[in-house]
This record gives C-alpha cells, sequence and structure tokens, in this order.
C-alpha cells in the first residue's frame, strides 16, 4: 500500500470514466438479471437479493479487470482490500445517521406510516437494506473512493484526489432527477461534502470498507424504502415523518432530507473526527467525541419517536367529537386521517355510487331542486374504500412511470391529483364529486348552482380557489362535503373548512 505508483494523466482520466460506466452497466445488468427471477415467478424480494448479489460481484470484476489492463495496478493497490471495519468507524456508520434523523425529527412534522401487507413489507426491507443498502454502498465506494480517487492520486495528488471523485460524486447523485436549480446546488454541496467525508474515512483506514458501511447504512437509514423524511409521504415507504418546514435548508428541497443543512451537520462531525485521526491519530479522543455524539442523539431521537406507532392528533376530530352528529365536522387531508375503524352506514345511488345514508335525504332533495330548475346532475364518485384508493394512487403512479418518470418522481407527481390512502374525504363517505348529466346540462352550470345554493341543504365547496394555500389542494368546483347544519356559518363566514374549524376551536 505505501509503494508509488505513476501513471499518465489520460489513463488516469480514462480509467475514471471507466469506472462510473462500470457502475452504471452493472447496475443496469445485475437489476436485468434480478427482473428476470421475478418474470419466473418467483417473489421480488427474492429478485432483490439476487440483484444485490450481482451488482458488486459483476463490478469488482470489472474493476479488477480495468485496474489490471489500464492503470496497471490491483484492486489493494486502490484500497479495496479484505473485508475489515475497525470498532470505530463501525459504530459511526450507525450515529451519522441517528444524528440526522434526530436532528429532522426535532422540526415541525408529523407521522403518517404506510400500512402494508407481509409482500410489500417484504420488498420494502430487501430493496433498502440488500439494494439500496449494501450493494450501492460497496459498489460506489469501490468506484469513487477506490479505483478513481487511485487513479487521480496516481498522476496528480491526494487533494486532488478527494476532491474531484467527492464533487464527481455529489453531480452523479444531482442528475438523478429533475431539480430546481436551488435544489441542484444544495445537492451538489451535500453529495460532495459526503464525498469528502468518505474519502477521508477511506485515507484513514487504508480501505474502502468503513466507507462503504457508512454509505450502506446512511442509504438504509435515509434513503431507502424504510424511512422517508420528506415534505410529502410516500406509500412504498414503511415510516413516512412528513417535513412542515417551508424552508429548503431543512427539508433539502426537492432531493430530499439527505442534502438538508441538518444532515450536512452530521457529515461535517464526522469529517472533523476523520480529519482529526489523520493528523494526530488519537483514537481514543475521537471514542471519546463519538460516545458523547451518541448519548446526545439517542436522547433526542427517543423524545421525538416514542409515539411512532400511536395515532397522530387529530384536530378536526378531536374538536367535532364534542359536537352532536361530530362526525360531520371531521377534518381529513394530509395531516389528519380517517379515524381508525371508521364505517360509515352506506346508501346505494342509481348509478352504483355509494353515499353516508345520513346525508343521502339532502343530497336527494338537492337533486331534485336542480332538475326542477333544469339542471340535471349526477354524482361522478361518492364514497371510496381505502383499497380503491389505494388502487387510484397506484394507476397513477404507474401512468407517471409510463412517461418517463422514476419511481419517486412518479410518487410525489401523483400526489398532485390523488389523495393518499386515509387522507381522502372520499373515505368517510361524507363528500361527492357533482358533475353534469352530459347529455343535458353542462358542467359550469351545474357548478354555479352549487355554489349558490348547496350550503342551503349542507354541502360546502370543499376545495375553493383561492384557498389552495390552506386545503393543499387546487381549486374543484366539483367536490361537495356534507357538513350538515354547520354549512350556512361556513358558507357565510367565507373560510375554508380548516380555517373555520380552527376559529371554532379557538373560540371554544
Amino acid at each position: 500500500m505505501n509503494k508509488t505508483l505513476k501513471t499518465t494523466a489520460w489513463r488516469a482520466i480514462v480509467g475514471a470514466v471507466s469506472a462510473i460506466l462500470i457502475l452504471l452497466v452493472t447496475q443496469i445488468g445485475a437489476m436485468l438479471i434480478g427482473s428476470g427471477v421475478i418474470a419466473l415467478g418467483l417473489s421480488k424480494s427474492v429478485g432483490n437479493v439476487v440483484s444485490a448479489i450481482l451488482y458488486p460481484l459483476f463490478a469488482l470484476l470489472a474493476l479488477k479487470l480495468l485496474c489490471g489492463k489500464l492503470l496497471g495496478v490491483t484492486l489493494s493497490d486502490c484500497r479495496i482490500t479484505r473485508y475489515k471495519v475497525k470498532p470505530l468507524w463501525a459504530a459511526a456508520a450507525f450515529l451519522m445517521p441517528a444524528i440526522a434523523i434526530a436532528g429532522l425529527l426535532m422540526t415541525e412534522g408529523h407521522w403518517d406510516n404506510t400500512q402494508m401487507d407481509g409482500t410489500q413489507f417484504a420488498d420494502s426491507i430487501t430493496t433498502s437494506v440488500f439494494v439500496t443498502g449494501l450493494a450501492v454502498g460497496a459498489v460506489e465506494e469501490a468506484v469513487f473512493r477506490g479505483v478513481v480517487m487511485k487513479a487521480l492520486e496516481m498522476r496528480w495528488n491526494k487533494a486532488v484526489a478527494v476532491i474531484v471523485p467527492s464533487a464527481l460524486f455529489g453531480a452523479a447523485h444531482a442528475l438523478n432527477g429533475k431539480l430546481s436549480l436551488v435544489s441542484f446546488i444544495q445537492l451538489l454541496v451535500a453529495g460532495s461534502i459526503v464525498g469528502i467525508l468518505f474519502s477521508l474515512v477511506t485515507y484513514e483506514s487504508e480501505s474502502i470498507w468503513p466507507a462503504a458501511l457508512m454509505h450502506a447504512v446512511w442509504n438504509m437509514c435515509m434513503a431507502s424504502f424504510i424511512l422517508n423524511i420528506y415534505t410529502e409521504p410516500m406509500d412504498s415507504c414503511i415510516f413516512n415523518y412528513v417535513l412542515e418546514s417551508k424552508s429548503t435548508l431543512i427539508t433539502g428541497g426537492e432531493f430530499g432530507a439527505e442534502a438538508s443543512v441538518i444532515s450536512i451537520g452530521a457529515y461535517f462531525i464526522f469529517i472533523v473526527l476523520a480529519a482529526f485521526l489523520l493528523s494526530k491519530k488519537r483514537r481514543r479522543a475521537g471514542i471519546v467525541l463519538l460516545t458523547i455524539t451518541a448519548i446526545a442523539a439517542a436522547n433526542v431521537f427517543y423524545f421525538r419517536t416514542v409515539d411512532i406507532t400511536g395515532d397522530l392528533p387529530d384536530r378536526g376530530s378531536a374538536f367535532a367529537a364534542e359536537i352532536p352528529e361530530y362526525r360531520f365536522l371531521i377534518l381529513v387531508n394530509d395531516k389528519n386521517s380517517v379515524p381508525e375503524g371508521y364505517k360509515p352506514d352506506l346508501t346505494e345511488l342509481s348509478n352504483g355510487e355509494r353515499v353516508d345514508s345520513a346525508i343521502y335525504p339532502d343530497l336527494q332533495k338537492m337533486f331534485d331542486d336542480m332538475r326542477s330548475d333544469g339542471i340535471y346532475p349526477v354524482v361522478s364518485e361518492g364514497y371510496r374504500t381505502q383499497n380503491e384508493q389505494r388502487q387510484m394512487m397506484a394507476d397513477k403512479i404507474n401512468a407517471f412511470e409510463n412517461e418517463g418518470y422514476s419511481k419517486m418522481e412518479a410518487e410525489r407527481a401523483a400526489r398532485e391529483y390523488v389523495a393518499e390512502v386515509g387522507t381522502s374525504e372520499h373515505e368517510l363517505g361524507l363528500a361527492v364529486d357533482i358533475n353534469a348529466d352530459k347529455e343535458k346540462s353542462d358542467n359550469q352550470e351545474v357548478y354555479d348552482w352549487l355554489w349558490e345554493n348547496a350550503y342551503q341543504y349542507g354541502f360546502i365547496l370543499r376545495y375553493p380557489a383561492d384557498k389552495c394555500s390552506v386545503t393543499g389542494i387546487s381549486y374543484e368546483p366539483w367536490h361537495y362535503r356534507y357538513v350538515g347544519e354547520y354549512a350556512e356559518k361556513i358558507y357565510e363566514s367565507g373560510l375554508c373548512f380548516e380555517e373555520w374549524l380552527d376559529k371554532e376551536s379557538e373560540v371554544k
């Protein structure tokens, strides 16, 4: 490891570029084989494990060939040694995401966890642990901190070998998605900083494996389907902590929490530790620093996650529970889910749609009066089960994926059109989408009549055009919610449902 190795500039550049191409090609190849395994009838979990085994195997074999033929070095020369991780860095691998998660959980947000069956749970775990975690961590470190860093070090120096792969590492992640300029820059900075961290850890250990372990555990915790910390929940993630902050510095922008200043702060803690050990080799002091950091992170993490499996406070339901016919005032939106165990008594309409039986008389009366005025409405959407809501979301995600969106991009885009399971008013049976019978009326005259008269029958326009920032939903002139006797008060107040509940709650 101490022998001086040199190469030419073109060999160093070609070697670095070839290593990155190997990363991409072997990943695609492993994923295709994993997909083939699934196509043969085996489970997705098995396909995930197969891909996770083949990806690093293919990559290391190709890197070995590249190093020997082009650079004239062995994998050991590139610090791709036999697997060995010092206890200090093994502890750091778990502490770094723990610190970042603890910091993020201290910001305003709420839990919105996904209900999964056994198969979905297994898919999420195997993808997160074996593919996104172990396989990706090992291959990316072998490429960037192994071959690329060694090639640049052989031609130039260690400073170039640290900075250039780190910038490339950040750029590779920044190009993985459709990001705004601000989010792109923020991710580029964060990715470069964590790249520097992994480079310093590799130099201190004389092996890529400590950095690979840190990278793998970080991915399992922060970039997988186990825990999603973002401004929106993801159906494919087991746990979702939805950030309510409007600051991109806190949320990480469009890429997510990995690019937040809180995560960057966690990277810096271990950059300082690695630099300190490199310069002084005072491991005892490093262990003390890690211990103190671990205690602080554990305390914050505990106090912010003790209620992770509990029900979230539902301010709409809590307020409504104190009022007769309280269920008409249950608030359901992206922060307030349908109460657990809620089951409405349903009445089926002539077109097969269903509504809560309690609203049927007023709905029928309203429709009769509309027809008397020469306007012919239909209920295009009534009660929707959670399975139906889940299928709607899945169909929308598939539609975006067919347009070329990545899995994460498709999920984010789908949420702009379809509510998450448990957060749609249609699951209450108290909401109806009302449109025109196209053979006898047009939608606009239906919407105009409803806007002027629906409150007289106990219905309110749920998503007004001027309240999008409050409701979080675009203007929907067809979506009406039954609130019974409170409809007139809400209508005359000029407030949307959320605002009116807040106001009444303050009065109480």
